[in-house]
């Protein structure tokens, strides 16, 4: 949602992205689309960005302009080696952009310059499937398909420069991959 509520953004699976009216659905505008399907739309509501990742290896930057139209303002190509960006998240507050793709990596970039500045790995048989900001508290939660969830706490000193400390991990322990197996639990 974007505009107070007043518009939605859609992704496709042919790379198109299209602003709508909330109350009818109607077609308003299309932005610069992707060559391949759309994997992740992120919204910076206090810069008007549309952040948007796909197949196609590519992270669009868009401002929405006076006007209701959208400008391209930065096109990051090839941003993990031709591989799918798979998860993306912002945060204006700490200027941090996340993205990760369906590896055991997860990349750090400086959210205003777009410079990569911390990498973070996990076991070779997980890939992360969520990130998200606490805003005001430098936390950084992750979870992986393997079960485990991280809170890490983070603090930066210069723009290329950021240090992790990890504050808990939970491990949720699924036998036979049955969430319903008695048994489960906490560790």
């Amino acid at each position: 949602l974007v505009d107070k509520s007043k518009r939605f953004i859609l992704g496709d699976s042919k790379g198109n992205l299209t602003a709508h009216l909330y109350s009818t659905g109607d077609c308003l505008r299309k932005l610069n689309s992707h060559s391949n399907e759309i994997t992740t739309l992120k919204i910076d509501h206090l810069n008007h960005l549309i952040i948007s990742g796909g197949w196609d290896s590519v992270l669009n930057i868009q401002k929405q302009v006076k006007g209701g139209s959208y400008e391209l303002k930065r096109t990051i190509k090839n941003l993990h080696h031709n591989k799918v960006v798979s998860l993306t998240e912002a945060s204006i507050y700490h200027n941090l952009l996340i993205t990760a793709t369906n590896n055991n990596l997860l990349y750090i970039w400086d959210y205003e310059f777009v410079r990569l500045i911390a990498i973070i790995k996990t076991e070779e048989s997980s890939e992360f499937s969520c990130v998200h900001f606490i805003n005001g508290y430098s936390i950084l939660v992750i979870a992986e398909t393997n079960g485990k969830v991280h809170f890490l706490n983070f603090s930066r000193r210069e723009s290329s420069y950021i240090s992790f400390y990890r504050l808990a991990s939970l491990s949720f322990n699924f036998p036979d991959n049955n969430p319903t197996t008695p048994g489960v639990g906490i560790y």
